[in-house]
């Protein structure tokens, strides 16, 4: 007669209660064509289950036991759990205006975008894996990096220093931020590095005394694969363009994964 609660994620483990009659020990629960899942029977007319993973959509659910069998249609319904991948592009000014896209999961509609701590109208794509925002003005109005925080009726994930704010008008060379800005000892990582000030293309980019593989992708943004370290511990990042030398002290960390 009922499922309650009558929603939950995909991924599964969602304990439900089944409501009907004539429910015994023995009793099996299938949703759809799925495996049949044994239940515990809290009484004739109860009984709980945790659900199996289950791609996103509406479900029927059956019971059967030596009673017999029955259904309801449509009684259960998954979803995506809301989760942030990546954003394109990672920065732009401080003014606001860029035409970003973030790309995930659980994107239903309405969904709460928080860039930093303003809110950031938004669409997500038909399939809830990708949502298109403009970008807001930084608050404070500084540089640096933001976290972007996706929140709706299917629960909240965060990227930390998701979007990285940069001053188009200051022309000092500068490095204004990495993200990640750590890696493993092994390296291999995809690094955003966020640069201003630069009238050249970018040279080379060190990590300490390693020159790491990186793509210019216009004056401001840069991806640099994390070359591998011999010690855990902090190291300088320097980027050259031209005759401009510009060094951040400690402005990356390797770290040592062992137990």
């Amino acid at each position: 007669t009922g499922i309650q609660p009558d929603r939950g994620p995909s991924e599964g483990g969602t304990v439900v209660a089944i409501f009907g009659s004539g429910l015994i020990d023995g009793t099996t629960v299938r949703f759809d064509d799925s495996s049949p899942i044994e239940a515990a029977v809290v009484d004739s007319h109860t009984l709980t289950v945790s659900t199996p993973a289950l791609e996103r959509g509406t479900y029927s659910v059956t019971v059967t036991n030596m009673n017999g069998t029955a259904t309801l249609p449509a009684a259960f319904r998954t979803f995506d759990p809301v989760r942030l991948d990546a954003i394109e592009p990672f920065a732009g000014p401080i003014g606001g205006g860029t035409e970003a896209n973030i790309t995930g999961a659980g994107f239903v509609e309405p969904t709460v975008l928080m860039v930093g701590i303003t809110s950031a109208e938004n669409t997500p794509n038909p399939f809830e894996t990708e949502m298109a925002f403009v970008t807001p003005a930084a608050n404070p109005p500084v540089e640096g990096p933001v976290d972007l925080v996706a929140t709706n009726e299917n629960g909240s994930d965060r990227l930390t220093n998701g979007f990285v704010y940069f001053d188009p008008d200051n022309n000092t060379p500068r490095v204004i931020a990495l993200v990640p800005a750590a890696s493993p000892l092994e390296g291999g990582i995809t690094i955003s590095l966020v640069v201003g000030g630069f009238t050249e293309t970018i040279d080379t980019v060190l990590f300490g005394a390693t020159e790491a593989v990186c793509n210019q992708l216009n004056p401001w943004q840069l991806t640099c694969d994390a070359p591998a370290a011999d010690a855990e511990g902090a190291v300088d990042i320097t980027v050259t363009a031209g005759d401009v030398s510009v060094t951040e002290i400690d402005a990356f960390q390797y770290i040592d994964l062992r137990l």
